[in-house]
């Protein structure tokens, strides 16, 4: 039987924000990524795991190093835009970390929002973006609504259903508040 450890002050460490951001940073640096999207990718999980979403956090810098290391993810990376109007844009991730091209992303939608009031940008070609909530959350900085969402692959049974056929497909909303 494997017995549960319930993690308290004394059998825990507390390590500072900006100390493990700096460590995931460098270990993406260390696999290709350029020093602002080893930042971005570090900001990114470093937010989730604060946030209580564990899945989405700190211990993913793993699962991201290796892909990096073994191709499955092209690094350094460029998020290209493909076409664009006003408002809207699709871009390519050209298999780059899906965690940099999302936020890349955002920053084009937010700043097609303030010059156009909507800014709505498109991924393709990308990969596992991580907390989808962080991004729309980006556009709280600017006095924005965000949203972003993202496609999952099968992942769920449909009801009485024998195979898994639903994705997750999150969905993250940020208004400004207060």
């Amino acid at each position: 039987m494997v017995s549960k450890v319930k993690l308290n002050e004394t059998n825990s460490m507390r390590v500072p924000i900006e100390a493990l951001q700096a460590q995931l940073s460098s270990i993406f640096a260390k696999v290709g990524c350029s020093n602002r999207h080893a930042e971005i990718a570090a900001k990114v999980l470093v937010a989730a795991s604060v946030r209580g979403v564990d899945t989405h956090g700190v211990s993913n810098v793993v699962g991201y190093s290796r892909s990096a290391q073994d191709g499955t993810y092209t690094v350094p990376q460029s998020t290209e835009i493909i076409s664009e109007s006003d408002t809207t844009a699709l871009v390519s991730a050209r298999n780059g970390i899906g965690l940099i091209s999302a936020y890349e992303a955002m920053e084009i939608a937010i700043e097609k929002a303030k010059k156009h009031g909507v800014g709505m940008v498109s991924i393709k070609d990308g990969h596992h973006v991580g907390m989808v909530a962080y991004y729309a959350s980006m556009a709280l900085e600017h006095d924005m609504i965000g949203m972003s969402m993202t496609t999952a692959v099968p992942a769920v049974r449909p009801a009485l259903g024998a195979k898994k056929m639903l994705g997750t497909n999150p969905i993250g909303f940020a208004a400004p508040a207060g």
